[in-house]
């Protein structure tokens, strides 16, 4: 038999990383425009991987702003909040679906108050 142990130091650093691919990519869509899209990433307890889609590689000064940007966020703890709604409803309100992801009929659409 398999045992599998998570313990809350894994599962709160799964979800620092995970909030930080939506803090990313709302920093990407802000500084160099909505045409942006994420194209794909890792999620682990030690490290996050982000990948994006755009028509040239950022410029030292796009990444410096990306950065300020999330680390303000941060800083400022900047309330998320997540309500369970029809999907239909979710796209509606903004929600950013990823192509090819495969979604119920309900999901979790992630709002926040920080300027985008």
């Amino acid at each position: 038999s398999l045992q599998v142990v998570v313990t809350v130091s894994i599962i709160g650093a799964l979800q620092v990383h995970h909030t930080a691919t939506h803090l990313l990519q709302a920093a990407l869509k802000k500084v160099i425009g909505q045409e942006t899209s994420q194209a794909g990433s890792l999620v682990a307890f030690d490290r996050l991987r982000f990948d994006f889609n755009f028509h040239r590689p950022l410029l030292d000064s796009e990444l410096a702003e990306i950065e300020v940007l999330i680390n303000g966020w941060i800083e400022n703890a900047i309330l998320l909040q997540t309500k369970v709604m029809p999907l239909a409803d979710a796209k509606r309100a903004g929600a950013i679906a990823m192509f090819g992801e495969k979604y119920g009929e309900e999901v979790g659409f992630t709002t926040n108050n920080f300027d985008i």
